[in-house]
C-alpha cells in the first residue's frame, strides 16, 4: 500500500512548472555507511535507493511496497521501501532540516536522518543492520 504526500511540500519549487526528481545523499560519521534515495517530486515515488555499508552494497528499483509519509509542518520525512528479501526504512530527525544553498530553479537542504535497513553485507545476509545516524543533503533542481 502506498501512502504518498507530495514529497516537494518540503520544497517551495514544488510551485514552479516542471518535474524532476530529488535525490537525497547520506552517509554515517564513520564514512562506513552511505545511502542515495532518488524520489520524484511530482508523484512523491521511489525511484531508486541504494545502500552502502563497509564497501558492500545494494539497490533497489522495483518496489513490491513503498511508504513515504512527508508533514512539513512537523518535520517529518519517513520512506519504507520493499523489494525481496531487502527493506530500508529512512526517516528524518523532526527539527533537523535546514536549507544550505538556493537559486532560481535549485535547492540544497540538510537534516540528520536514521536508516534501519536489510544489511548489505555478505556476513549479514538477511539481517537488519543497527539504527544508523546519517547527515543528509537533499538536491533538487528544475
Amino acid at each position: 500500500m502506498k501512502i504518498l504526500l507530495l514529497f516537494l511540500t518540503m520544497l517551495p519549487l514544488a510551485a514552479i512548472a516542471g518535474s524532476n526528481e530529488a535525490i537525497i545523499t547520506g552517509q554515517s560519521g564513520s564514512g562506513r555507511t552511505e545511502i542515495r534515495l532518488s524520489v520524484q517530486d511530482i508523484s512523491g515515488s521511489v525511484n531508486s535507493i541504494s545502500l552502502s555499508i563497509d564497501g558492500e552494497s545494494y539497490e533497489m528499483k522495483s518496489f513490491e511496497s513503498e511508504t513515504v509519509v512527508v508533514d512539513r509542518d512537523r518535520g517529518v520525512f519517513v520512506l519504507v521501501a520493499r523489494e525481496g528479501s531487502k527493506e530500508v526504512q529512512f526517516w528524518m530527525i523532526p527539527d533537523s532540516l535546514r536549507l544550505v544553498g538556493e537559486s532560481d530553479n535549485s535547492e540544497s537542504w540538510e537534516f540528520r536522518a536514521i536508516v534501519r535497513a536489510t544489511d548489505p553485507r555478505a556476513e549479514k545476509q538477511g539481517l537488519f543492520a543497527p539504527d544508523i545516524e546519517l547527515i543528509c543533503k537533499l538536491d533538487y533542481e528544475i
